[in-house]
């Protein structure tokens, strides 16, 4: 998986115009043969791998807001409907994006560590975001060790480590199942909470829907 998108099998497919993009690669490089300067070359490609990392955090970044604000579009239908129809985005992969933009939004992250943070690529980010949301503590210590982090293996072997504690002490979680049940994580305990009609396609329904998921904060298997 990249550092420029992160995807699932469910995400579908949108074509993409390589062809002026690559290009303009094409003649960067042969502009640095040309004048024999091989940092021509390097500097294209600094840039290339800047984008990546940028891209990542920008896509999570506009994804929130725009769900954030999704009550203020004359549009009917719930975001992740509209978006997976656009840009081809499961909704399993919004909330992946969502959540790590939200961590930020919410200053989770201690101030001195948050750029070393965003810096990892946006795959690194995403289980570390998923922890605060199920309500896991991450001490100054374990922050330091993820802002160092070489590699997304890393940072999974870090949070495996943090998630072999108990979430924080009062931490309420709520899960939407597949099925649409609603249960309550607390304490290390489930209990149910209630029932979504996730299956309706009744626009109305699953307008309301994502404006409860939402407003409670509530997560999504």
């Amino acid at each position: 998986m990249d550092e420029l998108l992160v995807t699932t099998g469910l995400d579908q497919p949108v074509p993409a115009h390589n062809e002026p993009i690559l290009e303009r690669v094409e003649s960067i490089i042969k502009k640095s043969v040309e004048k024999r300067d091989a940092y021509i070359a390097l500097e294209a490609c600094k840039q290339l791998v800047e984008v990546a990392h940028l891209s990542g955090n920008a896509l999570a970044k506009a994804l929130y807001m725009i769900k954030v604000n999704w009550d203020k579009y004359d549009i009917d239908e719930p975001f992740e409907n509209v978006a997976f129809a656009y840009i081809g985005l499961h909704k399993s992969t919004i909330e992946r994006y969502i959540s790590v933009h939200e961590m930020y939004v919410t200053k989770q992250i201690p101030s001195d560590l948050k750029d070393r943070i965003q810096q990892l690529n946006i795959k690194s980010q995403i289980p570390i975001a998923f922890a605060l949301k199920q309500g896991y503590e991450i001490d100054r210590e374990n922050w330091e060790e993820l802002a160092n982090a070489p590699d997304f293996s890393s940072v999974q072997q870090k949070i495996r480590e943090i998630k072999g504690k108990e979430p924080r002490s009062g931490a309420l979680v709520l899960m939407l199942e597949q099925d649409g049940t609603i249960n309550v994580i607390y304490r290390g305990k489930t209990e149910f909470v209630g029932y979504l009609n996730v299956d309706s396609d009744n626009d109305a329904v699953q307008k309301a829907i994502n404006r409860i998921t939402k407003g409670a904060g509530i997560l999504e298997r």
